[in-house]
């Protein structure tokens, strides 16, 4: 099979990659379940909680969370820079790596849920929050697009035929908004972390526990 019509097959998650998604997802899932009395009290009432020092953001599994979502994020938007490597074959095609920055944005956005405890303790950290939120909501509306018409990423092509200008327009405008919400995203997500080791204590670096 050659590469123009390997470029023409719809959009299809690799198997391997769905089923470690979806496990991890499933994981994350469970642990929010388990910990949602907690999630679900009030700020004032956490602190008298016996699970407040693990799940708090800068508690043990509560920062854990959190570097586990910024690191997936940082590596979702290298999708971005892959794109603009088209010609390199050898990076790996532009659907695995596609499908790479579907899952990792999914475990991202449940990993800063987990983190944030459902709900959020200064602007900034809302910034990133919702950041992450929105650039998730389009981000899968841009999967339902890429499933739906079938569309081809590496030779802008719907079923082999090229879209029309109002589809094209469309995806135009829906890939601009969803880069720049990450990119604002990896900026908040960056400031966020710089306030929290600067003027947090993190056990990680030895500070409160």
């Amino acid at each position: 099979m050659n590469s123009t019509s390997a470029s023409k097959q719809p959009f299809r998650l690799p198997s391997t990659m769905m089923v470690l998604g979806l496990v991890t997802l499933g994981a994350l899932t469970a642990c929010l379940i388990q910990g949602w009395d907690y999630y679900t009290l009030v700020s004032s009432q956490r602190p008298f909680r016996p699970e407040y020092d693990v799940l708090r953001p800068s508690g043990r599994a509560g920062l854990i969370w959190g570097i586990v979502g910024a690191g997936l994020i940082v590596f979702n938007l290298s999708y971005l820079v892959r794109r603009h490597l088209i010609g390199w074959h050898r990076l790996g095609s532009l659907r695995t790596w596609l499908g790479l920055h579907m899952m990792t944005g999914l475990v991202a956005a449940l990993a800063a849920i987990l983190h944030s405890t459902l709900t959020v303790s200064s602007p900034l950290a809302a910034l990133a929050f919702w950041c992450l939120l929105l650039t998730a909501v389009t981000g899968l509306s841009g999967l339902m697009i890429y499933l739906r018409l079938a569309f081809a990423p590496e030779s802008g092509d719907v079923q082999g035929v090229a879209p029309s200008p109002a589809l094209k327009h469309l995806l135009q405008t829906w890939r601009f908004l969803h880069r720049w919400l990450a990119i604002l995203l990896l900026i908040a997500v960056a400031l966020h972390i710089f306030v929290a080791v600067r003027f947090g204590e993190l056990w990680i670096l030895r500070g409160r526990p």
